[in-house]
């Protein structure tokens, strides 16, 4: 599909007013380089926190979703409707100061290094005002970083990406999936692929089954 193509919706038109001297389908492209392109473009523009605020209302939950709006892929506003099931939400007008101050080379120091959010959250709150993970996660993203939960890790930790998820992750991937989160969902939020996290949670899934069927036979 193209942007010409797919079903008019309020955020394309938002779009299309917004950003009227750049080609809309830039922000429908699939390919890595293209979507980094479209961010930089709503990074620039004033008003890229009221379009993903938009973005994130107009959008349903649980039906697919395309294009960068806001300055975030789906993937990325997908994170934050399952970061919202959890209780957690960005403060987009703290995480716009963040990449127009000085604190946009201690982001970009941080993406270069693959440092953990955590980290990065840490220090700012340190030197400027608190801010939360979450927060800084979206300046991570508007800056085109990476912006995962287990891909970072600290120094001496050797443990693979899996291993991470299933010592850190499990009670808040089982808490997702009982709000209603789609797999791609609880992946979009972790920051990883999403083959591994539909191993995890099958698996995972299949422990609480049989763990319910032995209490029943028990029972009986």
């Amino acid at each position: 599909m193209t942007a010409a193509t797919r079903r008019p919706t309020r955020i394309a038109a938002l779009n299309a007013r917004r950003c009227e001297n750049t080609d809309t389908e830039l922000f429908y492209g699939d390919k890595e380089d293209e979507q980094k392109e479209a961010r930089t473009e709503c990074r620039r523009c004033p008003r890229v926190v009221s379009c993903l605020r938009g973005a994130l209302a107009e959008e349903a939950w649980g039906v697919y979703q395309w294009g960068v709006h806001g300055g975030l892929t789906a993937d990325q506003r997908n994170a934050l409707r399952a970061a919202a099931l959890l209780g957690e939400r960005p403060d987009l007008v703290q995480a716009r100061s963040l990449v127009r101050s000085r604190f946009r080379y201690v982001l970009e120091d941080g993406i270069r290094d693959n440092a953990p959010l955590q980290v990065l959250a840490a220090r700012i709150s340190a030197e400027w005002m608190p801010v939360s993970v979450l927060t800084v996660r979206v300046a991570v993203w508007w800056l085109n970083g990476e912006g995962s939960l287990v891909r970072t890790k600290t120094p001496g930790d050797t443990r693979g990406i899996r291993d991470r998820v299933l010592d850190d992750f499990v009670p808040v991937m089982l808490r997702l999936r009982a709000s209603g989160a789609r797999q791609r969902d609880v992946a979009a939020y972790l920051g990883a692929k999403l083959s591994m996290i539909a191993s995890i949670l099958s698996m995972l899934e299949q422990e609480q089954r049989d763990a319910v069927t032995a209490e029943q036979a028990v029972a009986a």
